[in-house]
């Protein structure tokens, strides 16, 4: 109603010149309306994270910023990776949304600790974040072989042959 009012007004005076002075009211209006939603709409979002658990309320947080539904409108082009089959597709939305996979994890991670998705994303034993790092890896190499020459990724790590390391620190298992 506020936004059509300056026009409801003009029509009952019948004024046959629509004028700046209109428009300039009806998108201060419009303006207005907009941040009246913005704010209840932001109330209402700051209302229900409060009675959230935790977990759901930083699902609701990452969901926010600015980009989130990026993947949901690339094209799905093969070559890049950004194909997805309907099991994967449906997997993507589970993380996203803080829901366990459909497909049956096993109960425990390779380290022994409880599975969780948060757990498996960031266990150095369970293998994900190598496969993060691998795949950053293999783009970077293939970008700069586009415009460099002579461009390798690192090479895999020998295993330990006897060797002897002094430090405590030190960790001498295959592929550390």
């Amino acid at each position: 109603m506020k936004v059509t009012q300056p026009l409801v007004d003009h029509i009952i005076k019948q004024d046959e010149k629509y004028g700046y002075e209109i428009l300039q009211d009806q998108l201060s209006a419009k303006a207005e309306v907009h941040k009246s939603k913005r704010e209840q709409h932001s109330n209402a979002a700051s209302t229900l994270k409060d009675v959230l658990p935790p977990s759901l309320a930083h699902a609701m947080d990452l969901s926010q910023e600015k980009g989130a539904s990026t993947w949901l409108s690339v094209l799905p082009l093969e070559e890049y990776g950004f194909a997805l089959h309907k099991g994967a597709f449906r997997d993507a939305l589970a993380l996203r949304y803080g829901w366990s996979p459909a497909n049956a994890a096993p109960l425990n991670c390779a380290c022994g600790t409880l599975f969780s998705v948060e757990h498996v994303l960031s266990c150095p034993k369970g293998g994900y974040p190598s496969i993060r790092h691998n795949e950053i890896r293999d783009l970077t190499a293939a970008l700069l072989s586009e415009v460099c020459h002579n461009v390798s990724t690192e090479p895999h790590l020998q295993p330990m042959t006897g060797e002897v390391m002094s430090g405590l620190s030190a960790n001498i298992q295959d592929g550390a």
